[in-house]
């Protein structure tokens, strides 16, 4: 049986730099690595997808200066 809901979910931040120099953060379901997927998804349609489970943005990379995708690290339960 494949049962998944035993690793723990992965997300990152993605950090967007608009070309008018706004930066906005987005969290994703999924490791950094994903970036080189994101870069040739991108690459071809001329957005950004970025999604988690409850929401996904659509971004047109002509409205991006630069992006970079880090490791958001596991929230603990309790207090830290």
């Amino acid at each position: 049986t494949n049962n998944m809901s035993n690793y723990p979910t992965t997300h990152s931040i993605v950090e967007v730099t608009f070309n008018e120099g706004d930066v906005k953060q987005y969290v994703i379901g999924a490791s950094p690595t994903i970036g080189g997927h994101l870069t040739r998804q991108a690459s071809e349609t001329g957005i950004l997808s970025l999604y988690n489970a409850d929401e996904s943005y659509a971004i047109p990379l002509c409205n991006i200066r630069e992006w970079k995708i880090v490791h958001r690290p596991q929230e603990e339960g309790g207090q830290k």
